[in-house]
C-alpha cells in the first residue's frame, strides 16, 4: 500500500522552502545594495580623474561651472567628444543619499 504525504507534512515543507527563499533574497538584497555602492565610489573616482585631467591640460585652473561665452557648462567641458554630453544621466548615481 502507497501511503501519501499528510498536510502537516506539506506544510512544513512549504514553510522551510519559504524561510529559505527569504534568506537568499536577504543575501542577493545586501549583494545588490553592494555593488550599487561600489558604482557610485567609481563613478566619484572617474570624476576626480578627470577633474585633474582637466587641470593638466588647462594650466592648473578648476573649469567654471558656466561659460558665459559658448553657453557651455563644466560637463561639456569635460567631454567634448563624448556622445553624452547633452544628457543629464552622464554620472548616474544608483544609491540614493538619505
Amino acid at each position: 500500500m502507497r501511503r501519501g504525504f499528510t498536510l502537516v507534512e506539506l506544510l512544513v515543507v512549504v514553510a522551510i522552502v519559504a524561510i529559505l527563499a527569504g534568506l537568499i533574497f536577504a543575501v542577493f538584497a545586501r549583494a545588490r545594495e553592494s555593488g550599487r555602492s561600489t558604482t557610485c565610489l567609481n563613478n566619484l573616482q572617474q570624476l576626480g580623474k578627470a577633474f585633474l585631467l582637466y587641470l593638466q591640460d588647462y594650466g592648473g585652473y578648476f573649469p567654471s561651472s558656466h561659460d558665459v561665452l559658448a553657453g557651455k557648462g563644466i560637463w561639456v567641458a569635460l567631454t567634448p567628444h563624448a556622445p553624452f554630453r547633452y544628457t543629464t544621466r552622464t554620472v548616474p548615481m544608483p544609491l540614493k543619499m538619505a
